[in-house]
């Protein structure tokens, strides 16, 4: 995924998250642990990331779920003992594909293509 203006952490850990479940079915992403752990540290870095995104980023790009991206690292990192890896796996079938095409059409407004 392309990089911007503080987006970075974010891309990167949506690429991450992508790879780790590439060809894995619902149930085998249950069942796998480490995936399941790794996968939620990810969506973790993302809420944390969202976090630090400036004000007029976000309040000039709505299309992106700033709020859910925070939303779920608090749910990771408050809850962790309870999250249900179905819901994990539903928010990566949902909502990371909204959240994929949301950054990059950020990043194509704002003329940003690269590393910065």
């Amino acid at each position: 995924m392309a990089r911007g203006p503080r987006l970075g952490p974010i891309g990167d850990a949506v690429t991450q998250i992508q790879s780790f479940v590439r060809g894995q079915s619902r149930e085998d992403f249950c069942r796998d642990a480490k995936t399941v752990k790794a996968v939620m540290a990810d969506l973790a870095v993302i809420g944390e990331a969202a976090g630090h995104i400036p004000d007029d980023v976000i309040s000039s790009h709505p299309e992106v779920p700033w709020a859910l991206m925070k939303a779920m690292r608090n749910r990771i990192v408050h809850v962790y003992f309870d999250v249900d890896p179905r819901i994990v796996w539903d928010t990566l079938q949902q909502d990371l594909p909204v959240l994929v095409e949301a950054l990059r059409r950020l990043l194509e407004a704002s003329g940003s293509s690269g590393d910065s």
